[in-house]
């Protein structure tokens, strides 16, 4: 069975799942100060776990300190990218970049799953009565017969066309589940935390690699902790 782009980069996301076990083209290392801990609000940590798919994955964890309920909405959370020389940061002019709505995201693959659910293998004869079949092949071995082709080859033809679009159908509907998942259980989303509670999770943000310095802002209860990343 072949295994389509897409569907390997996903893998390595599910399969990559640790610390630091990401290979990728360029990684993000902390910078310190960071702004760890809120006392008697809340205490928030993210920690960069590489690329996906021309985005960057952080794990978030996060703990309400306080006797209230902590509202997050992480597609309000976003960096804003710099460029440094002589030891100076000069913000690029592209941003804010906006972590993306899981929300939005499990939608579109879920509504993706059902369209991909609803097609049609052309090349089956599944379903189809005796008389279509026979229709087909009269259909077929006439075309058959107009090319110089054997009716033999034609219908080999058409059981291994039959084979590659059942593979490939198995294949995406296996990819848009795993994708479904991931935006269903591991990323964060707009919720509540109640007091003493913790939430973990993962966020992405659009990649951009020409930036040195990438400071994360994650708007919580009227304040904004930021996370300062370099990227090499």
């Amino acid at each position: 069975m072949r295994t389509p782009l897409f569907l390997f980069c996903f893998l390595l996301l599910a399969c990559c799942a640790g610390p630091g076990s990401y290979q990728t083209p360029s990684s993000l290392q902390p910078v310190r100060p960071i702004d760890r801990a809120k006392s008697g609000s809340y205490e928030i940590d993210i920690e960069a776990r590489g690329q996906i798919m021309s985005n960057f994955i952080f794990a978030v964890t996060l703990t309400n300190d306080s006797n209230q309920p902590l509202r997050i909405d992480p597609a309000k959370w976003y960096y804003e990218a710099y460029n440094v020389k002589r030891g100076r940061a000069n913000k690029y002019q592209d941003g804010p970049n906006y972590a993306i709505d899981a929300r939005e995201q499990l939608t579109y693959w879920e509504n993706r799953l059902d369209t991909i659910k609803k097609a049609q293998n052309p090349y089956s004869l599944d379903g189809k009565s005796a008389g279509d079949i026979a229709v087909e092949g009269l259909v077929t071995g006439s075309i058959a017969l107009l090319f110089g082709q054997d009716n033999q080859e034609v219908e080999q033809r058409r059981r291994w066309e039959d084979e590659e679009w059942e593979d490939d159908f198995t294949e995406q509907v296996a990819f848009t589940e795993q994708y479904i998942e991931f935006w269903r259980t591991e990323a964060l989303k707009d919720t509540i935390i109640g007091p003493g509670g913790t939430l973990k999770g993962k966020i992405l943000l659009p990649v951009n690699r020409n930036a040195q310095l990438i400071r994360v802002h994650t708007p919580l209860a009227g304040e904004k902790p930021v996370f300062p990343f370099k990227q090499h």
